[in-house]
């Protein structure tokens, strides 16, 4: 026969396993949780590194978050952007081919395609635009016959055409410090760029495999730099870029339920921080948590082709 303490002890180990259960079949019963909005981890001390950050709601025009927006800076291989629309406007067979040289392959930081490897520039531009390769960008702008000077000349004159007053460009990689822009003008380049459905496919990739024309046993498997890809968002498009005078950069859009949001980093303080960054930001701004807001609010301009 139980006395009162083995009753007591009995009861709460039934207790315990009651709520477990309850708390389980709930957590399995709450279909909607985390479907039709990001989800976000969030911590109450984070500290915001970027020098610029801007969240955009391309629908309305409207800054949802404002840091610095305004403020000119380098923007690395954001440029590659404004590059691609560039170089596909030229009119150019994607399925012609080119070869790497010895002149690409300079000072280009890390890469997998070889000087003497030929490839088909349909490949070479999703080299460009996924884990932002210099030889790759610098090929397809031989690609299209002009000289580097002519092709950062008409880099520029489609920059004065969408009005991005503060947006100059020196070189089509990036490489360059001297291509500055703001995070506000950077968000315009990024949805006129992402208006060419070609840009919006290559760069909403995370894996793309192609080979080497002349050397068909080489096997070329990119990775797309914007982890955002490999979260729970529904990205529409995007870019990555850093240079050490730049600070790690970011530009990508995305849907939240109806709306379609850009969010622009620029000269955050490693690879890591500009993701996390950017998921903080569009937390803040999606749940109205507290953040620094500045009441801005305009038209984003001109669309692309």
């Amino acid at each position: 026969m139980l006395n009162f303490r083995d009753w007591k002890r009995r009861w709460s180990a039934y207790l315990l396993i009651f709520f477990l259960l309850s708390v389980l079949s709930f957590s399995l019963a709450s279909p909607a949780l985390g479907k039709s909005r990001i989800r976000f981890s969030y911590s109450k001390g984070f500290r915001l590194t970027a020098k610029s950050a801007l969240v955009l709601d391309l629908d309305k025009g409207t800054v949802l978050y404002d840091k610095n927006c305004e403020e000119v800076r380098s923007i690395a291989s954001l440029t590659k952007l404004m590059t691609a629309m560039v170089f596909l406007e030229c009119g150019i067979d994607l399925f012609d081919t080119i070869t790497i040289s010895r002149e690409d392959a300079k000072i280009s930081a890390k890469s997998r395609l070889r000087p003497g490897e030929t490839f088909y520039l349909i490949d070479l531009l999703h080299a460009s635009l996924m884990p932002s390769d210099n030889r790759a960008t610098r090929a397809l702008v031989r690609a299209t016959g002009l000289s580097p000077q002519e092709f950062v000349g008409r880099m520029n004159r489609k920059a004065d055409s969408l009005s991005l007053v503060n947006t100059e460009f020196s070189d089509p990689t990036g490489l360059d410090a001297d291509n500055v822009s703001t995070a506000w003008e950077t968000a315009k380049l990024l949805k006129v760029a992402l208006s060419y459905p070609l840009i919006s496919q290559i760069t909403t990739r995370t894996l793309y495999k192609f080979f080497s024309v002349n050397k068909r046993r080489r096997i070329h498997q990119l990775s797309n730099s914007n982890r955002l890809l490999r979260g729970d968002f529904e990205v529409l498009g995007g870019k990555t870029g850093f240079i050490g005078k730049s600070g790690w950069c970011l530009a990508v859009m995305l849907k939240n339920i109806e709306e379609k949001l850009c969010v622009v980093i620029l000269g955050s303080a490693s690879n890591m921080r500009r993701f996390a960054e950017a998921r903080h930001i569009l937390k803040s701004v999606i749940q109205l948590e507290p953040l620094e807001k500045i009441g801005f609010t305009g038209e984003l301009g001109p669309q692309g082709q």
